[in-house]
């Protein structure tokens, strides 16, 4: 079945792209468009839809099919083509590394191979994360990566109106301060290949190895991936300083800057969740506290 007469968009990825200006004005065209982009996209690369519908997160829609060589594969179709461009850039750094496969890509999609069993590693512990984050590790030398300091600014940006919808407007006091010291740290770091959102649902089980899915594609201080695979994964009997500090000790990452950003990366996150009365509340209350005790 390679052409659909419509193709669902999950309301969470629509009001994702209404919140951004310079997708909002898209939005509504791009759903419109994604049949026909989809049968041209089949054409163009051989493939045969199979009718199923991944889980694509909030930016973008997956369709499950066939190659010419009847593989498996993912159509990844996204209205944000400079988040598209990052991904690919991310991915093909990661080649030869723990990736899923990039196979193709155009404006407005990517074409990736299919991750089997695809099962979320939820309990993946600090040792075996360590060892994934060395072999992603890699200089990044593609201007299209996202600039890290860009990430930092929209998240200093973000957090004041995030904080306040959270009942919480004082956790966010200082942290512009905050967002200017991890610019200042970070300035003197080697910039490296960076996924920026390791968490159990972009960690997926292919035949026993763990492998990492959907990257923001960042360029930036290792530290930042450090901390944020940190905050994101949790391991019984350890709190979210104790997790941080375990990982930055098994990576080798700078202990006090990875801190430092884990506190940024924390607030946003814990007040996301809240704010947006999420399944994550537990989670979340867990990074608050956390934020406040420094």
């Amino acid at each position: 079945m390679s052409s659909l007469a419509e193709i669902p968009v999950p309301a969470a990825v629509m009001a994702n792209l209404r919140g951004y200006p310079h997708l909002a004005g898209i939005a509504d065209e791009w759903r419109r468009s994604l049949p026909e982009r989809a049968a041209q996209l089949c054409s163009d690369w051989q493939l045969e839809l199979t009718g199923e519908r991944l889980t694509g997160g909030f930016w973008s829609v997956l369709l499950g099919a066939h190659d010419e060589r009847d593989d498996e594969v993912v159509l990844k179709l996204c209205a944000d083509d400079v988040r598209l461009d990052a991904e690919a850039a991310a991915l093909s750094a990661w080649a030869n590394a723990p990736a899923v496969d990039l196979l193709a890509q155009t404006s407005g999609a990517l074409l990736l191979a299919r991750v089997r069993p695809g099962t979320e590693l939820e309990h993946l512990g600090p040792v075996r994360l360590s060892r994934l984050l060395a072999e992603l590790r890699c200089l990044a030398d593609n201007d299209a990566l996202i600039d890290w300091r860009g990430r930092v600014q929209n998240t200093v940006d973000r957090i004041p109106e995030l904080a306040a919808a959270a009942g919480a407007p004082e956790l966010a006091v200082d942290v512009q301060a905050l967002g200017e010291r991890v610019m200042e740290v970070g300035a003197e770091l080697p910039v490296v290949v960076l996924h920026g959102d390791i968490h159990p649902a972009n960690l997926l089980d292919q035949g026993g190895e763990a492998i990492v899915i959907d990257p923001y594609g960042i360029a930036g201080p290792w530290e930042l991936d450090v901390a944020n695979c940190a905050v994101n994964n949790e391991w019984r009997g350890l709190n979210v300083r104790e997790r941080v500090l375990a990982l930055a000790e098994l990576t080798g990452a700078d202990p006090d800057f990875t801190l430092t950003y884990a506190r940024l990366y924390a607030l946003l996150d814990g007040c996301y969740h809240i704010a947006n009365r999420t399944e994550h509340v537990a989670h979340a209350a867990a990074l608050l506290s956390f934020v406040a005790e420094h």
